[in-house]
């Protein structure tokens, strides 16, 4: 994703990866259905970081996991 938003800024990216192809453990994760976040709403969502939640908040509404799903989804 990083890479992506840089590259569209105009910067020269390259990736690099461990696995045999760059993004294949995200490629493998679509065969489930990649379940990235979860649908429910976000205050719900936020409770689940517990005590990190203030920390992450300003994050997660930033980019949050409608955004996230809308994100991987818009390659098709």
């Amino acid at each position: 994703m990083a890479a992506e938003v840089q590259a569209q800024g105009g910067a020269r990216v390259t990736v690099y990866d461990a696995m045999p192809s760059a993004g294949r453990k995200f490629l493998m994760a679509g065969r489930g259905g990649l379940n990235l976040t979860h649908s429910e709403p976000l205050s719900e969502f936020m409770a689940r970081y517990r005590e990190a939640a203030p920390k992450l908040q300003a994050a997660i509404e930033a980019f949050s996991p409608e955004a996230l799903r809308a994100w991987s989804e818009s390659p098709g």
